[in-house]
């Protein structure tokens, strides 16, 4: 048998889900009729007005008056890209200046503030959300066997509480950050408050529940022989998990501060002086060209977290 023949059994013999297959031609089969069957307008995206409208969106809206001045004052394609790209940046740098600014540095410190507390949150859970630590009779093995007959009470105890820490694992990230922000609103005396508790709860809950996949997942030979040495569950985990699990966790939790600024920038809108109240604001005037700036403002922010995220992983990477 030759590799071409042997390539082609191992393709006939590969594992195959029936389930998997069914639930792809559904999938596929519903997005088609999504398309065809009325659901969305797809043919109105093609039209000569649609056409229009964005060409007038990106050469008018979409810039500063002083970059169309600037290029209408100048002839030849090359130069008027010159003069809008240098009138921008111009722009920009003065835009970014006073407001902009103020609501770029709230953003920030409201990402930072709900993602550094939903961390801590979801390190709280970790321990109870994780089957392999808060197993009922033996911890530390593969999938968290449980023996709750063998262990008594406290196994019992253990096992309810592991059940009820992911139960509000997932009843705090059920609810969007948005309604949850619209709902404290009316009983603390701050839209930042209301804001930042909202991003609290529903990251936290994630990061509960993600935290806790991450322990399972590892290896648990280390964590075990310290268990048989005498060191408690939560010792155990703490000084043979937790350095293994932290560029996953350091992962996990860069992943959420991305999200915490993108929430931030929406919950501006519920009065909260961020990115996202400005945006509201330009909009409703008809100011494109300023929305667009606070818009990449908040997409730099997310940019220079992701750096950060890669300098942090590297070094402990390293460490490790």
């Amino acid at each position: 048998m030759n590799r071409s023949e042997q390539v082609r059994a191992l393709h006939r013999s590969r594992p195959k889900s029936r389930f998997l297959r069914i639930a792809a031609a559904v999938f596929v089969a519903l997005a088609v009729y999504a398309w065809l069957g009325g659901t969305v307008e797809a043919g109105e995206l093609f039209t000569q007005r649609r056409a229009d409208n964005l060409w007038r969106f990106l050469s008018r809206d979409a810039l500063p008056k002083e970059s169309r001045d600037a290029a209408a004052a100048v002839d030849g394609i090359a130069a008027k890209a010159w003069a809008t790209l240098t009138s921008l940046a111009a722009w920009a740098l003065h835009g970014s200046q006073g407001r902009n600014m103020h609501a770029a540095g709230a953003t920030l410190a409201l990402a930072v503030l709900a993602s550094v507390l939903a961390a801590a949150v979801g390190l709280a859970l970790a321990p109870w959300t994780a089957r392999t630590i808060s197993a009922a009779q033996e911890p530390f093995e593969s999938g968290g066997r449980r023996d709750i007959r063998r262990g008594g009470a406290a196994a019992r105890i253990r096992s309810a509480a592991g059940s009820i820490a992911r139960l509000i694992c997932v009843l705090m990230r059920a609810i969007p950050e948005y309604i949850l922000a619209f709902l404290l609103g009316a009983t603390l005396p701050s839209p930042a408050w209301a804001a930042a508790l909202a991003l609290v709860i529903h990251n936290g809950g994630i990061l509960g529940r993600l935290f806790g996949e991450t322990f399972e997942n590892l290896d648990q030979r280390p964590a075990r022989a310290w268990y048989a040495a005498g060191s408690p569950r939560l010792t155990t985990a703490i000084g043979a998990q937790f350095p293994a699990a932290m560029p996953r966790l350091l992962t996990y939790f860069f992943t959420r501060f991305e999200s915490c600024v993108r929430e931030s920038t929406i919950l501006g809108m519920l009065g909260f002086v961020s990115l996202g109240h400005w945006i509201v604001q330009e909009r409703a005037a008809g100011h494109y060209d300023e929305m667009l700036l606070l818009v990449m403002m908040g997409a730099f922010i997310v940019i220079i977290g992701d750096f950060v995220s890669w300098i942090a992983r590297t070094i402990v990477r390293r460490a490790a």
